[in-house]
């Protein structure tokens, strides 16, 4: 029977049922109006009308359904429209299962196919919808809306049907549709404004995929629409604000005339919707800029899907580091890029965390465009810095510090505190040319670190030469692993950063987390460097420390390095005297990175 009924429903698949369809479900009604849930007492079904109530209610028997006569009446006002065709017996399942969980989704889903006014003689098609609005656990009237919008948007057939589904139940999804009671005021609120943005913005985007319909085919459009809601659902937070439609298409309509819709269409929506941002600090910039790119290879850029932005900026001397890390962009920063947007020089900004020098902006705005060779922009990709520390940095090689030692100074994290950058910054330079290498920032940091900002004592760092500055370091680190500082220490516990220690057993040598002040005032002791300092940091669960170690010949313990990781990221590696890791080392190290999943940059 299923198959009989299907095969009906596909003898004409266009927009108006045939007489013939119209007629037998003007039969089908009338025989459930008068037999409703009465099983016939004969084996032999003259009529197709009976054989279709029957199969009906058998189907729905092995379902373990008890259908009801209150039901069958409501399917009827779907037998009785004249846009729905009739449906199989699975997809009538469906409309009971959501009947029972909503009793006005038979009436919701009539004045949705009668505002539509055209018929989509398609099983297949109902089917796909009654699935979504099962999987929809809200309001199934909003989802009709939602269904409806669609209409007015796009052709529904059956080629359209699976992307029209994904695409409607993606949307439906995006947010729930409960209904709060009166005491949640404010979260209804919320909830409101958060799904007026969202389909504020999802209707922007319909508009002007529909106005680009000429040239785009309709399975494409509910490709690329998919593609938008996805990136609306999963960056609700961080969408652009269009205050009005009339300016997003003059921005999407300049892009037509400047760009080939191969490269639009490839383009990100977050990269599109990051350009609509900067298109907005200054229009009149964007829309003088006069040029077409038809293919990517037109104009040369380290990553294709930034090209449509930085296009715009090949003949300026521009900090185009602001736009190819548009996703580290903090609130902060994004002020930043809307002051040099307005044609402002950086260094002018009045917020800036330090005092910006004209060479350091020059720098700065020259970072991506040639100032740095390919292994330095690598290494400073790896490390994952803030824009803040490009800042930093930019100023640091204008006060003549090498790149090793400028990227030395800023895996220190110097750029969390805004109130201490310009003192680091100083006195980082001033060492520097008195003979600071690389190799000694790690453990001068910790000294300053320590003395000034922990101990709150003062360092007079003028006029200190580098060798006597590490005598003094040398008597701290004598002064740490006195006896006296440890007595309230040796209690005190560090959270557990992973749940067992590192092994590998036929070499007998491990990874283990130092857990208390006493343990680590003994690392510091037995390697000879400060680890100790970072007692308050572990204690604060700023940082976790860890042990490679391994056995000599007579089982005795031996410490081989110590490890500081903050946020699953391997930021300080030190052996004894503060030596750097070997190969063999390094080699046990990106063993015990992969098993824990942390990322080494040090």
């Amino acid at each position: 029977m299923k198959t009989k009924i299907n095969s009906i429903n596909q003898i004409n698949s266009t927009k108006v049922l045939t007489p013939k369809q119209i007629l037998l479900k003007k039969e089908i009604s009338k025989e459930i109006s008068i037999y409703g849930t009465s099983k016939s007492s004969t084996t032999y079904l003259k009529h197709y009308a009976e054989r279709y109530r029957i199969g009906l209610l058998n189907s729905f028997e092995i379902e373990g359904i008890n259908i009801t006569p209150e039901f069958l009446k409501e399917y009827i006002k779907i037998l009785d429209n004249p846009f729905m065709p009739l449906l199989s017996v699975e997809s009538v399942i469906l409309i009971y299962k959501n009947w029972k969980t909503q009793a006005e989704f038979i009436d919701h889903l009539i004045s949705l196919v009668s505002k539509k006014g055209f018929v989509v003689n398609s099983d297949d098609f109902w089917f796909r919808i009654l699935r979504i609005c099962i999987k929809s656990s809200g309001n199934k009237a909003r989802l009709f809306q939602v269904l409806l919008y669609f209409t007015s948007k796009f052709d529904w057939n059956e080629n359209t049907i699976p992307h029209v589904s994904m695409l409607a139940n993606t949307i439906i999804t995006l947010s729930k549709f409960e209904t709060y009671n009166k005491n949640k005021n404010i979260i209804e609120k919320t909830h409101r404004q958060i799904c007026k943005k969202i389909y504020y913005h999802i209707d922007i985007w319909f508009d002007w995929i529909t106005r680009k319909s000429k040239n785009i085919e309709e399975v494409e459009k509910l490709f690329l629409m998919t593609k938008i809601v996805d990136y609306i659902s999963k960056n609700q937070s961080k969408l652009a604000d269009y205050k009005d439609k009339k300016s997003f298409f003059i921005f999407m309509n300049m892009l037509d005339s400047r760009f080939s819709s191969k490269i639009i269409l490839n383009t990100s929506l977050e990269q599109i919707d990051f350009s609509f941002l900067c298109f907005s600090a200054n229009p009149a910039f964007f829309l003088k800029q006069q040029f077409y790119i038809n293919d990517y290879s037109d104009f040369e850029v380290r990553n294709e899907n930034s090209l449509i932005l930085l296009s715009f900026f090949r003949r300026y001397h521009f900090p185009t580091i602001l736009l190819e890390n548009f996703n580290l962009l903090t609130s902060e920063n994004m002020n930043w890029l809307v002051f040099v947007l307005k044609g402002n020089n950086i260094r002018t900004y009045a917020a800036l965390p330090f005092k910006l020098s004209s060479k350091a902006a020059h720098i700065f705005n020259s970072l991506y465009s040639g100032y740095l060779n390919q292994n330095e922009f690598d290494r400073m990709k790896y490390l994952k810095l803030s824009i803040k520390d490009y800042l930093i940095y930019s100023q640091l090689r204008a006060n003549e510090l090498s790149h090793k030692v400028s990227l030395e100074i800023l895996v220190k994290n110097i750029s969390a505190n805004d109130a201490s950058i310009e003192f680091w910054i100083q006195n980082y330079t001033l060492l520097y040319h008195q003979g600071m290498k690389a190799s000694l920032v790690c453990t001068i940091h910790d000294y300053i670190n320590y003395k000034m900002f922990q101990m709150n004592e003062k360092v007079n760092l003028k006029g200190k030469s580098i060798p006597n500055l590490i005598k003094d370091i040398d008597k701290w680190h004598n002064d740490l692993t006195e006896k006296k500082h440890l007595d309230r220490y040796q209690k005190i516990k560090f959270k557990k950063t992973f749940k067992s220690k590192f092994e590998i057993r036929d070499r007998k040598i491990y990874i283990e987390q130092i857990l208390n002040g006493f343990e680590l005032f003994l690392e510091g002791k037995n390697l000879h460097h400060c680890i100790f300092s970072y007692f308050s940091n572990c204690v604060r669960n700023q940082c976790s420390i860890f042990s490679l170690r391994t056995f000599d010949e007579n089982e005795n313990e031996i410490r081989l390095l110590t490890i500081e990781v903050r946020e699953k990221v391997i930021y300080q590696i030190r052996g004894n005297y503060n030596r750097p890791y070997n190969l063999e080392e390094l080699g046990i190290l990106k063993l015990w990175a992969a098993s824990e999943n942390l990322k080494i940059v040090a």
